[in-house]
């Protein structure tokens, strides 16, 4: 997250009347309140640290790692969601790869830094899929300068979304086994 030399990692919004139009309706579902804890390697003291906001204005950096489906952008979005609503930040969510080609498309175009300066009014920038971006040697350069004052967050490499699917698959196992036993147990009966 990012903001007046400010950053993380992660997905994210603007000022509480705009809220909706710049961050969309889903990203709204994301919160610390629906966000599974007990499933993650994430620390919930952690995290409602970070909700504080206080990074901000130490101008320290959030580095969420992990691989896809772990927890990332709804964390960052949660992180972004409480900043608004709570702490009466100026927030704001980008895709990491369409606002550095954003930014290059205006190098090339020799209006270098007129979507940049924006960004030093806010409080706080959230970029999501920096691990899709591939970089150049000054972009990597970039991404050490964002980290170097990180905390760095592991969010995992078992994907959630899997890992709960998988779950699902075995209960069904089971039951389906269960019926069977039973039915071969009672044969006469209607299970």
């Amino acid at each position: 997250m990012s903001g007046r030399r400010r950053s993380c990692y992660g997905a994210g919004l603007v000022r509480r009347p705009a809220l909706l139009d710049v961050s969309g309706a889903g990203r709204l579902q994301r919160d610390l309140a629906r966000f599974d804890f007990e499933q993650s390697k994430v620390g919930h003291r952690q995290i409602t640290g970070f909700a504080t906001t206080d990074f901000t204005g130490l101008a320290e950096n959030i580095a969420l790692i992990g691989s896809t489906s772990t927890g990332k952008t709804h964390l960052a979005t949660a992180l972004g969601v409480e900043a608004v609503t709570n702490h009466g930040k100026r927030v704001r969510f980008y895709s990491t790869v369409e606002r550095v080609n954003t930014l290059e498309q205006e190098k090339i175009a020799g209006k270098s830094g007129r979507r940049a300066h924006p960004l030093m009014h806010l409080d706080l920038v959230i970029l999501d899929e920096l691990g899709y971006l591939p970089f150049s040697q000054a972009g990597g350069a970039l991404l050490d300068r964002l980290t170097h004052h990180s905390h760095i967050v592991e969010t995992g490499n078992e994907s959630y979304r899997f890992r709960h699917s998988r779950s699902t698959a075995k209960a069904r196992i089971k039951f389906r086994e269960q019926a069977k036993t039973k039915a071969q147990e009672y044969p006469n009966e209607i299970i």
